[in-house]
């Protein structure tokens, strides 16, 4: 079976590990083009050498005008993304299988329907679909092109099908390695400052992680005499401004922005607590690696939260609001003293 997969580029992020987890597990096979927008990325070196990389055609094909001037007077994402798509040159490789495999109205979703030839189609939704604000009537017309579409938590399969209902849809979980997870956790962690409490979080530098919610938290916790440091593992376009934010609240030495690392394990093995503040998820691979590793666990309300935690056994969810993650991140630190 010869199958195309396409996403936008292998940066250290959860869509792109459960990817590399399922082309691992060769779920689909090893006759896989995986076609990526931007030919770049951390995790690039964990592709299976089975696996034929293909740069997307982003070229404008004999200009579609009606498209192209569409494109230019498109405001909302996925309509770029659609008008985009339009005017890509459309691959002549054929393939029995194409899977678009990254959030829920990303350019995979339109790029594989429109540019790849294909018998059979899979969509797999990593996330909200409420919470992309995009228009539904226009989403439902892509969407009903796929043969089949795949959410990756219940809570998101559940709002997939509210949204949705004329759609067929089924549940499949991200795949994680835990056997790589616990020999990755156990390598040695010399960063995390053992004299105090530790709290980890791991995710891109992004609007959607909530690392300015965990900033807004540790000020407060640290002005109610908290001893507390706060460590976050990732990379992205928000660097700058969640520096800032540091600075301004006088926090430099508290909370630390390691950057990217290939092993966020290990200091998510050494913290005290781990902490997942995100405004949204699909199935948040981190909290699924967090329980492996045995970590106590706070998160905020999030699709698939409630399916991964079963409050007060092996985390707590709490609203996405500084005073809630703060108040139960204070529980749990007294009951450590």
């Amino acid at each position: 079976m010869k199958v195309a997969i396409v996403t936008n580029k292998m940066i250290i992020g959860g869509v792109e590990k459960a990817l590399i987890n399922l082309l691992k597990k060769k779920k689909y096979g090893t006759d896989i083009d995986l076609y990526l927008f931007d030919v770049s990325g951390d995790w690039m070196d964990n592709i299976p050498n089975y696996v034929n990389v293909v740069k997307v055609d982003s070229s404008v094909k004999k200009i579609n005008l009606i498209s192209y001037a569409k494109l230019k007077l498109s405001k909302k994402y996925p309509k770029k993304c659609f008008y985009s798509s339009k005017i890509y040159p459309i691959n002549n490789v054929k393939y029995d299988l194409a899977i678009s495999y990254h959030a829920p109205c990303s350019m995979p979703v339109f790029y594989t329907i429109h540019n790849i030839k294909a018998r059979n189609y899979i969509l797999y939704i990593h996330g909200d679909v409420i919470k992309t604000k995009s228009n539904t009537k226009f989403m439902y017309n892509i969407y009903k092109k796929y043969n089949e579409i795949k959410c990756v938590s219940k809570d998101a399969h559940i709002v997939f099908k509210k949204t949705f209902p004329q759609l067929k849809s089924v549940i499949e979980h991200n795949i994680i390695d835990i056997e790589e997870i616990k020999n990755l956790g156990s390598e040695p962690c010399s960063t995390i400052d053992n004299s105090c409490y530790s709290i980890v979080t791991v995710g891109r530098l992004s609007e959607q992680k909530g690392i300015d919610l965990a900033i807004e938290c540790l000020e407060y916790l640290l002005l109610h005499n908290y001893k507390i440091k706060w460590y976050v593992i990732g990379e992205g376009e928000k660097r700058a401004e969640l520096e800032k934010l540091i600075q301004e609240k006088n926090l430099e030495g508290w909370f630390t922005l390691i950057g990217q690392d290939d092993n966020p394990y290990k200091y998510m093995a050494k913290c005290d607590l781990y902490v997942q503040p995100s405004r949204h998820e699909g199935y948040c691979l981190t909290l699924a690696e967090a329980l492996v590793l045995e970590r106590k666990i706070v998160c905020t309300e999030f699709a698939g939260a409630f399916e991964q935690i079963e409050e007060g056994k092996n985390g707590y969810i709490v609203k996405f609001d500084k005073n809630s993650l703060a108040n139960k991140i204070s529980d749990i630190y007294k009951a450590k003293k």
